[in-house]
């Protein structure tokens, strides 16, 4: 079910509308924060088991995996910026503050390729 309907987004909203776009091995949350002109994206490596029982059952959310040390560090996540986020100025990850080179793919859109991380991510667009 959640296929479909990630599938029907990606039907109903134009790739011009898209802010932020993530392509990754693992499951990964995103949240975008605007601070005046600067532009924050958290990225959260979620578990593989992780799930919603919210979708059938809205009164009984349960998240049941254990937290464990030693998880898997996520490599090559690409994310996919609108051109309108990405105004030409600096963009770092906040974890080791190193400037990170954007790629323009020509289709209204860069790519920034994240640094490795275990639990999270931070990047900062000034």
């Amino acid at each position: 079910m959640k296929k479909i309907f990630e599938d029907l987004i990606y039907q109903v909203i134009p790739e011009s509308q898209r802010l932020v776009e993530v392509e990754s091995s693992a499951p990964v949350e995103v949240s975008l924060t605007r601070q005046g002109d600067r532009i924050i994206i958290h990225f959260v490596h979620c578990s593989q088991g992780r799930r919603s029982n919210a979708l059938t059952d809205l009164n009984n959310y349960t998240h049941r995996e254990p937290i464990i040390d030693g998880t898997s560090m996520l490599t090559n996540v690409n994310v996919y910026l609108n051109k309108e986020l990405y105004t030409g100025g600096k963009i770092h990850s906040l974890l080791d503050n190193k400037a990170i080179k954007p790629i323009d793919n020509g289709e209204g859109r860069i790519r920034i390729q994240l640094p490795d991380f275990s639990l999270s991510q931070v990047l900062i667009i000034e």
